[in-house]
């Protein structure tokens, strides 16, 4: 079953905006003041047992060159993204793969509390500024299902206050109570 979660883009923003701009969306959804750094990954590789090549660390400056919902004209037509980075945040998980060379990036979760939320405020914040909707329809957050982000952010933040991430990531996602019992105990 996927947990994918998809933003429409009308306007392309740096890699760097989306990174900056998720950790504010990670504060605003969870109501903490200091959300985790979020470090970008290129190049990871999986194998069958699992990681097989840890990828390289973007810095800020690559970050800033790089570009989200830009198509890319040397793309082979079979292939819909030639770059896919990692998000992860200092407990090793987030967005496990993401595809940029279209205007719908997809954002895949690690199947975590802190992967799920992390990939919810990539794809909120590439909807925000990028212009463009918001796309959950295999978690369904939501019923009915919203597009606009901002929307989104008001709808499920928690109405309170706190500092553990970890925590506040397994709350966020209780709220939403057709998930059945997901993330277990």
């Amino acid at each position: 079953m996927s947990v994918d979660l998809w933003a429409t883009m009308r306007a392309p923003i740096s890699l760097k905006e989306l990174v900056a701009g998720a950790r504010q969306t990670i504060g605003r959804l969870l109501g903490i003041d200091a959300p985790p750094v979020i470090q970008v990954f290129a190049d990871r590789q999986w194998g069958e047992t699992g990681l097989v090549y840890a990828g390289r660390r973007l810095a800020a400056a690559e970050q800033r060159s790089l570009t989200v919902a830009e198509l890319d004209p040397n793309a082979p037509a079979d292939q819909s993204s030639r770059r896919w980075y990692h998000f992860a945040t200092p407990a090793g998980d987030g967005a496990a793969a993401v595809a940029f060379d279209h205007v719908e990036p997809s954002f895949r979760p690690h199947r975590t509390c802190v992967g799920v939320v992390t990939a919810t405020a990539l794809a909120l914040t590439a909807a925000a500024l990028g212009g463009g909707e918001f796309v959950d329809i295999n978690i369904f957050m939501l019923q009915p299902p919203e597009s606009d982000p901002e929307r989104v952010i008001e709808l499920t933040r928690l109405p309170d206050r706190g500092q553990d991430f970890a925590e506040r990531c397994e709350r966020y996602l209780r709220q939403f109570a057709h998930l059945e019992g997901w993330p277990p105990d």
